[in-house]
C-alpha cells in the first residue's frame, strides 16, 4: 500500500526547494496547531523575508481561503505573504507534480495549476 504524503512532508519539500535556490528557510513546529499560529514557513532572502503557507491539492484550482491571519500579520511585521501550493500529479504519466508560488493579498481567489509563479 502506497503511504500518501503529510503536510509536514510537504514543507520540508518546500523547505528542501528554497535551500537549493540559495534561500534560508525555517520551517515553524506546530505551525498548525498552535491558538495564534500564522504561518508554515519562514523564508529569507538577502532583500526580504517571507510567511509561508504550504498547501497541497490534487486539484488543478486551489481556492485561496482562511488565509487571512497570514495577510494580516505579515503587514504587522512588514514581510511578504507567500503561498507555495503543490499541485499534485493524477497520474503517473503526468511526471511530478508542480509547485506554484504566490504572493498573497486580498485580491487573489484562486491559483491555477498552469498558473506562473510569481518571483521571489
Amino acid at each position: 500500500m502506497m503511504r500518501l504524503k503529510t503536510h509536514l512532508q510537504y514543507e520540508r519539500d518546500f523547505c528542501n526547494l528554497m535551500k537549493e535556490k540559495c534561500f534560508h528557510t525555517e520551517r515553524v513546529a506546530a505551525s498548525g496547531r498552535r491558538k495564534y499560529s500564522v504561518c508554515d514557513v519562514i523564508l529569507f532572502s538577502k532583500t526580504e523575508v517571507f510567511m509561508v503557507e504550504v498547501k497541497s491539492t490534487a486539484s488543478d484550482v486551489f481556492r485561496v481561503k482562511g488565509l487571512h491571519g497570514v495577510i494580516e500579520k505579515s503587514a504587522e511585521f512588514n514581510v511578504v505573504p507567500l503561498l507555495a501550493i503543490y499541485f499534485k500529479s493524477r497520474h503517473s504519466s503526468q511526471g511530478r507534480g508542480r509547485w506554484v508560488m504566490k504572493r498573497l493579498d486580498k485580491n487573489v481567489k484562486e491559483v491555477c495549476k498552469n498558473d506562473r509563479s510569481d518571483e521571489i
